[in-house]
């Protein structure tokens, strides 16, 4: 019996690979979609504990009276004061 004989015999017909394709396609993608959507989840959180954590310090600083000049005032909301303080950071 030579090598290609003895793969013959043992191979697995070419439709049954077809036929699993979809099987496997559909398991991997749904492997993919938990993935995303708990990194999704993940980024969300940490988004949602940056704003209440500006709120907090929004709320801690208070409104200051503004002076003559436009950039001594605190910002209006808490969202907007984040924006700030990271631009001042870079």
């Amino acid at each position: 019996m030579n090598l290609l004989q003895w793969f013959n015999q043992h191979a697995i017909p070419f439709t049954l690979i077809m036929a699993y394709i979809p099987l496997i396609a559909t398991v991997v993608t749904t492997v993919i979609s938990l993935i995303l959507a708990r990194a999704t989840l993940r980024y969300t959180e940490s988004s949602d504990r940056s704003l209440a954590l500006a709120r907090e310090q929004f709320e801690r600083d208070g409104r200051r009276s503004c002076t003559l000049n436009w950039s001594d005032c605190p910002p209006a909301t808490p969202e907007s004061w984040l924006r700030t303080s990271r631009k001042s950071r870079s």
